[in-house]
């Protein structure tokens, strides 16, 4: 059963600005790259130089597929289901989800959920647009709870959004 579905939509401020980010900072090792390899001061020089080349492929790329994102109105898929939870085209059963979360930004909130299987605390985000507010969240939360939490004992949802680090 369906308990929650959504969607980030890449047309969005948020997609803008992380295609013209990613770009700017392609740029910027693509720069980086052309000084290193212009001084010739050495073998550090050439290595640092392709660092910062591998850097520029990394970011322009990443530019490029959130360019195209934006042009084509892409939208990855969130849906939340008594089975567990899909972002895109990964499923992921709630017994391979040791936390469910949201995080409370001024804009709303984003949900998030922790893999129960990690070598190191690594969350994956839900984004959605738009956020979730609140009380969208509280109910989600609420519903959640209820349905889920009997079934996966090992399972702990946070009825509280968190509030980001740093705040």
């Amino acid at each position: 059963m369906i308990l929650f579905q959504s969607g980030y939509s890449f047309r969005s401020i948020n997609g803008t600005l992380s295609a013209l980010v990613t770009f700017a900072f392609g740029g910027t090792f693509v720069w980086a790259s052309s000084e290193c390899f212009k001084m010739n001061e050495g073998q550090l020089s050439q290595i640092v130089g392709g660092g910062f080349a591998i850097g520029s492929v990394v970011f322009l790329g990443a530019s490029f597929y959130a360019m195209v994102s934006l042009l084509v109105g892409r939208r990855i898929r969130v849906q939340i289901s008594t089975e567990g939870v899909m972002h895109g085209k990964r499923f992921v059963k709630w017994e391979e989800i040791s936390d469910f979360f949201g995080t409370s930004y001024t804009n709303g909130v984003c949900l998030a959920y922790t893999p129960a299987k990690r070598k190191m605390y690594l969350e994956k985000s839900l984004p959605t647009t738009p956020l979730l507010s609140l009380d969208e969240y509280r109910a989600l939360a609420d519903r959640l709870h209820e349905q889920i939490t009997p079934l996966q004992s090992h399972l702990r949802i946070e009825l509280v959004p968190r509030q980001p680090i740093g705040n």
